[in-house]
């Protein structure tokens, strides 16, 4: 799946990112240095990361959140030799690979990207996906999700029974409740940064914040 952000913006991005000791990005890999100079390549957090596994395991704690999506992307010698560092390179190393979503300039700067695709016809909201910065793209290629507009689809009765939910959990519930399965499972195979802000734009559709 495309990246939201162009090469160029990235290795600018990049270098505003604040991370750990060891720890830094090219523009397609995650790289962490241990003090005895062993290196270990990982896939770009953005880039590795489904929206789908994040919304499965965000709701546990930094360290399991990191370790249960790095068991799902990462082939056994990967997962080996993540193993076999201490536990304070684990640690760096863990902190590092998601810092891409987790510092808001960052973050911000990724959305952007995301919001320009989306477009409003009628009553859906429709997101096309594609190549950032590719001047041969085919947009007869680009992925197209369809979802109604949240605003005049999802019924209180809904957010009411489900109150218990915090604000993002209801809105993934709202999806689930009223998006077709092929786009559900669209947004769930979409990169984590294009699904969390696709999501969370038609939440905030027409003027309203569902759960807020």
């Amino acid at each position: 799946m495309a990246r939201t952000l162009n090469r160029r913006e990235r290795r600018a991005a990049k270098k505003r990112l604040k991370l750990p000791k060891g720890c830094s990005l090219t523009a397609d890999a995650f790289v962490y240095e241990t003090e005895e100079g062993e290196k270990l390549t990982l896939p770009r957090f953005e880039d590795a990361v489904l929206y789908g596994d994040y919304v499965d395991n965000r709701k546990k704690s930094p360290e399991d959140f990191a370790s249960a999506l790095l068991e799902l992307i990462l082939d056994e010698d990967e997962l080996a030799a993540f193993d076999d560092l201490d536990i304070v390179d684990g640690a760096r190393l863990s902190e590092g690979w998601v810092s891409e979503i987790t510092q808001e300039d960052y973050f911000r700067r990724e959305a952007k990207a995301v919001e320009d695709r989306i477009t409003y016809e009628d009553d859906s909201l429709i997101y096309t996906s594609a190549d950032a910065g590719d001047a041969d793209d085919d947009t007869e290629d680009d992925l197209r999700i369809v979802l109604p507009r949240a605003g005049t689809t999802i019924k209180q009765g809904f957010v009411r029974r489900n109150r218990h939910l915090d604000a993002e959990d209801l809105a993934y519930a709202a999806l689930i409740e009223y998006a077709t399965p092929e786009a559900v499972d669209a947004i769930r195979n979409l990169p984590i940064t294009e699904g969390i802000v696709l999501v969370l734009a038609w939440r905030d559709d027409r003027g309203g914040s569902l759960g807020e």
